[in-house]
């Protein structure tokens, strides 16, 4: 008769613990899918875009994200090889994140360009 009740309460608690260790990993899923993710895409080397890798981490602190606690970020670098960010920005996107975030100073260099229509001969 002991040994049948210390059974019942060894069943017990490894039902209770399978259940609050699965409550706990499905929470844990829950969070991380909750977390946003930003994808950030640059057509330069880690190196050359330290600056504004910088700034666009203080401009997420000031609204309230800190990386790795309440947001996540997936950096892309093309190294200067701009025929390599379309497969770049296909892979974020791949990756599901909320939004992509891109730096290329390329494209600066292009709207000056297409602003002066005139001057292109267009």
């Amino acid at each position: 008769m002991i040994v049948v009740k210390h059974l019942g309460n060894v069943f017990f608690w490894i039902i209770l613990c399978t259940m609050l260790s699965t409550i706990c990993v499905s929470a844990h899923g829950q969070l991380l899918e909750k977390i946003p993710r930003i994808g950030y895409l640059f057509g330069l080397s880690p190196s050359a875009s330290t600056e504004r890798v910088e700034a666009f981490r203080q401009g997420l602190h000031a609204l309230g994200y800190v990386e790795g606690k309440n947001i996540f970020i997936e950096y892309r670098w093309a190294d200067g090889e701009i025929d390599r960010l379309p497969g770049l920005a296909t892979e974020l996107v791949r990756l599901k994140v909320n939004a992509i975030v891109t730096a290329h100073p390329f494209c600066q260099t292009s709207n000056r360009h297409d602003s002066d229509r005139d001057g292109m001969g267009l």
